[in-house]
């Protein structure tokens, strides 16, 4: 339940606007800007480093597995 609030709390921090009425289109690069939009508003500097640096260890492994083409 702890993690739950956690979550819920962080979520909060969401710009609501965008949440509310999220765009019509997934195109011209809207869900990059929206991405990081709430990764911006929901996470640290710091944060966000870790955050690059698991999705760069993620795509170096789907490219080696064929999961993702680079």
């Amino acid at each position: 339940m702890e993690a739950y609030k956690r979550i819920v709390e962080r979520w909060r921090k969401a710009p609501g606007a965008d949440l509310d009425k999220p765009p019509k289109t997934g195109g011209g690069g809207i869900q990059n800007e929206l991405y990081n939009k709430f990764k911006i508003a929901m996470f640290s500097t710091h944060e966000i480093e870790k955050l690059a640096t698991a999705q760069d260890s993620l795509k170096t492994k789907l490219l080696k597995l064929g999961g993702l083409i680079g």
